[in-house]
């Protein structure tokens, strides 16, 4: 079983720094994947994405809902879970952006796949959403700090 670390959050844009901090921190507290600052900082990125995508599109902004988000550290590898109860996404059906600025949105799903190293979405019978990012340590570094 991997080290892992569990949060509940409300279904706002606001919550997103407390999601950065927490990230962070067990990410600091690692002991296995060689995540160095841009690794956590790209990471942090994905995961602000995919929990900006859930308030905006899943819970059409709807306020009172909840995200639960699990970090998890395995010996390669940082993983992100976040799962909701919002509506159903199939990713296959959202186009490729435009990158010539003509788009204000659009770039969430663009960018996460660029910033993590696997990305799966995934809705039970039951109804829950979940997103899983993950980010691979680089073979060799070490974690300074």
């Amino acid at each position: 079983m991997p080290r892992h670390r569990e949060l509940t959050l409300q279904s706002r844009l606001s919550e997103l720094s407390q999601l950065g901090r927490e990230l962070r921190q067990f990410c600091a507290e690692c002991s296995g994947p060689a995540l160095d600052e841009q690794g956590v900082s790209e990471l942090e990125l994905a995961v602000n994405e995919a929990m900006s995508n859930v308030v905006k599109h899943a819970y059409r902004g709807r306020e009172g809902e909840t995200l639960r988000v699990r970090f998890e550290e395995w010996p390669d590898r940082v993983v992100v879970r976040l799962f909701d109860r919002g509506s159903a996404f199939d990713p296959s059906a959202v186009p490729q952006p435009r990158l010539d600025g003509t788009e204000e949105s659009g770039l969430g799903l663009f960018l996460i796949a660029r910033l993590v190293d696997e990305h799966r979405y995934d809705r039970s019978s039951g109804g829950e959403n979940a997103l899983t990012l993950v980010k691979r340590g680089r073979a060799g570094e070490t974690r300074s700090g």
